[in-house]
């Protein structure tokens, strides 16, 4: 268990520093170009990884419709998030975009947790809408860029 908490650590620092990274790419050479640079470059680091992986690549043996038609959405939905992000991080503090998509996550893993897996804890619930009062409470003293 402490390896994944490690590991959720630091996919949460690489996150933040990917999108200001991307942010400074974006406003040298505009969001779109530079979400296709990000993942032209991830497809190589990605096929890389997977050559250089001792696990077996299993892709080729997929058929079309073993795959369910939402396993496709990630891609769309992380270049989307990519362009989102180029647009807004120039705009505010690396603070205050963090705050912003962490409440945004957190709102979004309640929604799919009761209305998707129907899971209803009041604790997390109560815990979460508290999260969430927080960051608008730490947002309301951020200034924008």
């Amino acid at each position: 268990m402490l390896i994944a908490i490690i590991l959720s650590f630091l996919s949460g620092v690489t996150r933040t520093v990917s999108r200001m990274v991307n942010a400074q790419l974006s406003e040298r050479i505009g969001p779109f170009q530079s979400t296709f640079y990000n993942y032209g470059l991830g497809l190589i680091c990605s096929v890389l990884i997977l050559f250089l992986s001792r696990d077996p690549w299993s892709v080729s043996t997929l058929t079309a419709g073993q795959i369910p038609a939402w396993a496709y959405w990630g891609g769309g939905i992380g270049v989307l998030i990519v362009v989102l992000s180029n647009f807004v991080t120039p705009k505010m503090s690396a603070f205050a975009m963090t705050l912003l998509i962490f409440g945004g996550q957190i709102g979004t893993g309640i929604v799919i947790d009761v209305f998707i897996h129907q899971q209803f804890s009041l604790g997390q619930m109560t815990g979460g809408v508290l999260i969430l009062v927080g960051l608008l409470g730490s947002l309301s003293t951020i200034r924008d860029k």
